[in-house]
């Protein structure tokens, strides 16, 4: 390694310029046997050469003139944070006594809240004052409520700049007022009390009412099939009922029928009316045939006896005949006889058709007859069968209506159960919309009685005896009435400096106020402790920025100092940080000790002995002063921050 402090830069400037030039010959020697890509390569290494050791000389030169110093820093543990930082200036609160007058108010029908309140504290800059402190009404009544009695002004005890002690007497209101406003609240109380028993038996009523729900519910699975058989059942024997009594129609009109038509026909004999005329006619057509049959025989005999009388009155003996006189006389004796015989016949057969006619007449008379009565009874059977139809018109549409009601009936019952059934199934979840909300009434009664009672108390613990005391001690800034004077909400009876209540208003531009919230934890310091660590909490944005002319917009962030706050003072100036992001409880240096070589990271770390080590680590969060350091050092060590100075 070069000592550069022993190294002359003139003698050295000297030695390179001899050392190049002869270089130079030596490469001029050798030219004939290189190419010129060679040489020109060998040039430009030379003139690298040349050129380190001067720079290396200049460096050494510089160096010269700088001397190195070393910072020790402590490795330890702790929380590195990062946030918006932002200055401004404290401020001293103020506490007020307050009484509530709008809270106070009683339903004549049901109970409601009421309430006073006794002191409240704010920061601000002027000593502006706020108060809550318990107050709060509300009202389940629907009807008309009347406002709480005044508070009248007896004697003021206390003036302005005035220093107090807790429990100092402020003020007296008349004994008068006192005891209006305490038997008003004490009557809210005991309404709200009313109204909470009252709330518990219906709540108790309503639980019933929802138990027997459930169980009739819970049952409706097992019983709603048996149910719509049964109506299924009861729609089909309505119809079958109707069915039968068609069938028993029909069975009736059948009967009737057959009856009436076996009757009628049977009463009147009109077979045997038709038999006869059948009879009779068949006889006429008899004896018709016979008399013609007879009267042609008689007829052709006729012929043949006066053929044979003129055979026998020409008879010539002389000649050849072929009959003798007598065998024609025998002959015409015998056709005589025939003839008489078929007139005797003939006359005997005209006898019988005209006592057949007779007969057929007679009886073909009494089938007119009886077809007329038998169609006249027709005509009153078909009449009473008429009157069947009709019947029967009655039973189809009342056949008809059932069957459509077994329809409907069946859908019915089929929605019916299956309603049932998802009731029966949903049991649980029907119980729990039920009671669900079953004792907001009762709560809102016990909150109303809570509330009540909160604002008697809150009272008593204001004006004890007609006399209001003060529960803080402190310088009076202002008091709000003489005698005579009501006691109002819109104005507090005291104002009273806190020095215990310190804040600090900041401005914050717009484009941070978004990620900060009320009730953040915030890190403090004052300029006029540096290095002291104090801790606040958001406790007011304001929803306006705080000037709408200003070209960047921001908004007054205000911040209340917890802990001891006995050595600040009002206008201080202080440093407001508003976390952003915290790692708590982590090993960290200063970010002035890390060095950072290529991808690597060291830290210059001072041992034991004295000797100084150049150790890699591994860091991680950085709050821009300090890193976290993951690996690579230890709680305790100390760390080397290097810098240059100029040596004389």
């Amino acid at each position: 390694m070069l000592d550069y402090d022993t190294i002359n830069y003139r003698e050295v400037t000297m030695s390179v310029k001899v050392k190049s030039k002869e270089l130079i010959e030596k490469m001029k020697a050798k030219l004939a046997s290189k190419n010129k890509k060679v040489f020109i390569s060998l040039a430009i290494a030379a003139i690298l050469i040349v050129s380190g050791v001067v720079a290396a000389n200049v460096y050494a030169s510089s160096s010269k003139e700088n001397d190195t110093v070393y910072k020790e820093t402590q490795v330890q543990y702790g929380n590195l944070t990062v946030g918006i930082t932002e200055s401004g200036t404290t401020s001293i609160g103020t506490e007020t006594i307050d009484y509530d007058v709008t809270a106070v108010s009683v339903s004549k029908s049901s109970s409601s809240t009421s309430s006073s309140s006794t002191s409240s504290t704010s920061s601000s800059s002027t000593s502006s004052s706020s108060s809550s402190s318990g107050n709060s009404s509300s009202s389940s009544s629907t009807t008309s409520s009347s406002s709480s009695p005044a508070l009248e002004v007896e004697e003021v005890y206390v003036a302005s700049s005035q220093s107090v002690n807790e429990g100092d007497q402020i003020l007296k209101v008349t004994d008068k007022s006192y005891q209006k406003v305490l038997n008003y609240l004490e009557s809210a109380v005991k309404t709200a009390t009313l109204n909470v028993e009252n709330e518990k038996i219906e709540q108790q009523l309503a639980q019933n009412d929802a138990d027997y729900t459930y169980k009739s519910n819970s049952s409706k699975n097992s019983t709603a099939s048996a149910e719509y058989n049964a109506t299924a059942q009861d729609l089909k024997d309505a119809v079958e009922e109707a069915s039968d009594a068609i069938t028993d129609w029909e069975d009736t009109v059948s009967t009737f029928t057959e009856e009436w038509n076996a009757k009628y026909y049977e009463q009147y004999d009109i077979d045997g009316l038709i038999e006869k005329c059948d009879k009779y006619s068949a006889l006429i057509d008899k004896y018709k045939e016979e008399v013609s049959t007879l009267k042609e025989t008689m007829s052709t005999l006729k012929e043949q006896i006066t053929e044979l009388e003129t055979q026998i009155s020409s008879y010539d003996s002389t000649q050849n005949n072929e009959k003798t006189l007598d065998e024609l006389n025998t002959e015409l004796t015998s056709l005589k006889e025939s003839y008489s015989t078929a007139k005797s016949s003939l006359s005997t057969a005209k006898s019988n058709l005209s006592t057949a006619k007779s007969d057929y007449e007679t009886a073909y008379s009494n089938y007119e007859s009886g077809i007329a009565s038998y169609e006249e009874m027709v005509a009153e059977g078909e009449t009473a069968l008429a009157e069947k139809e009709a019947e029967y018109d009655t039973l189809k549409a009342e056949y008809d209506e059932k069957v459509a009601k077994q329809t409907e009936g069946l859908i019915d019952a089929e929605q019916s159960m299956k309603e049932e059934q998802i009731t029966s199934n949903n049991a649980d979840t029907l119980y729990n919309i039920e009671t669900n909300g079953l004792d907001d009434d009762l709560t809102e009664a016990e909150e109303t009685l809570e509330d009540a009672q909160e604002a008697l108390d809150t009272f008593n613990s204001l004006v004890v005896d007609s006399i209001v005391k003060a529960n803080f001690s402190g310088t009076i800034i202002s008091v709000g009435y003489v005698a005579g004077d009501e006691i109002s909400s819109s104005t507090s009876i005291v104002t009273y400096g806190n020095p215990d209540e310190v804040t600090i208003s900041v401005s914050v531009d717009q484009e941070d106020v978004a990620s900060i919230a009320v009730n953040d934890t915030v890190n403090i310091e004052f300029t006029a402790y540096e290095g002291t660590a104090y801790e606040g909490t958001v406790s007011e944005i304001a929803t306006s920025p705080t000037s709408e002319k200003s070209s960047t917009v921001s908004y007054a962030v205000t911040v209340k100092v917890n802990g001891d706050v006995s050595t600040l003072y009002s206008g201080m100036t202080a440093n407001v940080t508003f976390i952003t992001k915290e790692m708590d409880n982590v090993l960290y240096v200063s970010n002035k000790a890390i060095i950072t070589e290529d991808t690597k990271t060291y830290v210059k770390v001072k041992n034991s002995d004295g000797t100084i080590e150049e150790r890699e680590v591994t860091t991680g969060f950085s709050d821009g002063s300090n890193v976290e350091v993951v690996s690579g050092l230890s709680e305790g060590e100390t760390a080397l921050i290097e810098s240059q100075v100029k040596s004389e």
